[in-house]
């Protein structure tokens, strides 16, 4: 099939709603939660945010790794407190509060409050930067809503059959 004997199919089958999700999300950049938001309660099904267990990628919006026992940033979330500050993908932490960073990064994060000063190497300079503790990264999950209709219960066992088991809902 083309592409355009799929998107044909899937409005035949479901509408002019598809069309529209075509239209915003697959050839547009409109945010897409909302819809799928709507598109869960149907089968009584919703999205809880949960915590991101990466604490520089809760706090302040970046992904490291150690390299070469090297703590090295990998990813940068757009307009978080890092990429605000100017941290960019390849930046090395040196330091956290003035102090050598031992073992896990996370673990020298643990006990941050509300701001916490990095201490960045950059390729030809090395300063610290203070950051503000956000919520970044944010996950989603999916989880049975607390009260759902019988009409719901029928539509998830026939849309969510085989996810039931994988997902948990």
């Amino acid at each position: 099939y083309s592409e355009n004997d799929f998107r044909n199919i899937c409005i035949k089958y479901g509408g002019s709603k598809i069309a529209q999700i075509f239209e915003d999300h697959i050839y547009g950049t409109k945010n897409y939660l909302p819809t799928l938001k709507i598109a869960l309660k149907v089968v009584g099904v919703e999205l809880k945010e949960k915590r991101n267990p990466n604490l520089s990628a809760q706090y302040f919006g970046f992904f490291a790794i150690k390299e070469s026992g090297k703590i090295i940033i990998k990813r940068i979330e757009r307009n978080s407190v890092a990429d605000k500050a100017g941290i960019a993908v390849e930046d090395e932490i040196t330091k956290i509060n003035g102090k050598e960073i031992e073992e896990k990064l996370s673990d020298n994060l643990n006990d941050c409050k509300e701001e916490v000063t990095l201490t960045i190497k950059k390729k030809f300079s090395e300063k610290a930067i203070p950051l503000s503790i956000g919520n970044y990264y944010k996950l989603l999950e999916f989880v049975k809503m607390k009260k759902t209709k019988e009409e719901q219960l029928i539509f998830k066992k026939k849309w969510c059959a085989n996810l039931d088991k994988k997902i948990n809902i």
